[in-house]
């Protein structure tokens, strides 16, 4: 290597005697040794890189979450999900969803419906899907997709088995709660930096 190749000496001359640091600017340079002149140069280009490293870095100290979904709530296509273990009318799995920032799940695609399906276990689920006035709509206020097929003569929706279905909205079932993940939330906040992270 470099330190092989050069004595020790060359590459860090001794001093005939000590300078204090106070003498230092004061000394008449000697010369400039090429091989400290190119580390110099290095480590002012990584002081550089630092810099500008460090100039970025407050953008993304802004970031209030070190998890994109809090612990044991599962996360998929940009959402955060929770299965409850006890049961409940529908109401109740609206409340005790919105008591933890969620509302009862809404499902916008075939695949998140089939990732629900396969992680919600043999249990009926409650979701926030109800028949309104001009059928079926979720929670939000959105129209259920027409891809999507509803069984049963109920008002309220929940998950079985294999697909959507509906009951009567006061029988008792599991809930799944769903919302935004946090980057998802921090890009809204970017976009509207008014709004907080719980919006």
């Amino acid at each position: 290597m470099w330190h092989q190749l050069l004595p020790w000496s060359h590459l860090f001359p001794r001093e005939s005697s000590p300078v204090s640091s106070s003498s230092c600017w004061k000394k008449k340079p000697q010369g400039i040794n090429p091989i400290l002149l190119l580390f110099g140069a290095a480590h002012v280009s990584d002081s550089a890189f630092c810099v500008s490293v460090l100039s970025v870095r407050p953008q993304f100290s802004e970031l209030e979450f070190s998890h994109v979904c809090p612990d044991t709530w599962p996360g998929f296509q940009g959402k955060c999900y929770h299965f409850s273990e006890a049961e409940g009318n529908w109401t109740t799995g609206r409340a005790r969803c919105e008591a933890l920032g969620a509302s009862l799940a809404t499902i916008s695609t075939r695949e998140e419906l089939a990732f629900l399906l396969r992680y919600k276990g043999e249990a009926n689920h409650w979701i926030g899907l109800g028949m309104g006035d001009n059928g079926w709509e979720w929670i939000n206020g959105t129209a259920l997709n027409g891809s999507f097929e509803v069984r049963g003569g109920g008002p309220c929706g929940y998950l079985n088995q294999g697909r959507i279905s509906s009951s009567l909205c006061h029988t008792e079932k599991n809930w799944i709660c769903s919302r935004p993940d946090n980057f998802v939330l921090w890009e809204g906040k970017l976009r509207d930096p008014k709004a907080g992270l719980s919006a």
